[in-house]
């Protein structure tokens, strides 16, 4: 068997190739086209802007959100739990006096606080979907 037989494992070969980046936040109409040939490529991924004629990538957070029902206190409870979890683990970083840990989950703290906020925006976005049944 030769060389040339064995495919790429180079991981960005899977999402670069021609010029074409899969990992673009957009992608003209004529990149699209292209990037429709790779191997990693996926259609869901990618949705028409007719303000800025690009396609834009979706996001995961988007396709899981659509892929799950909706459930704020069950969503409100894990990163609760995260929270927690984090805080114990900022306090032992502080114990060992473990400078990076203690930055670190400091900002993981602060970025669950925010991802509390941002829930309790998506449940106001979902409760107005609901009242006029979008």
């Amino acid at each position: 068997m030769s060389i040339s037989n064995f495919e790429s494992f180079d991981p960005v070969d899977r999402y670069v190739n021609e010029g074409i980046n899969l990992k673009a936040a957009h992608l003209s109409s004529e990149d699209y086209q292209k990037a429709k040939k790779l191997k990693a490529f996926n259609s869901t991924d990618w949705v028409w802007n007719p303000k800025s004629n690009l396609y834009d990538k979706v996001s995961e957070s988007v396709h899981e959100a659509e892929e799950h029902e909706f459930n704020p206190n069950e969503t409100a409870e894990r990163l609760k739990r995260r929270e927690q979890q984090n805080i114990e683990r900022y306090r032992a970083a502080q114990e060992r006096e473990d400078a990076y840990g203690i930055t670190y989950y400091k900002y993981r703290i602060a970025v669950d606080k925010i991802d509390l906020q941002k829930l309790k925006l998506m449940t106001q976005i979902h409760l107005l979907k609901q009242k006029y049944k979008k």
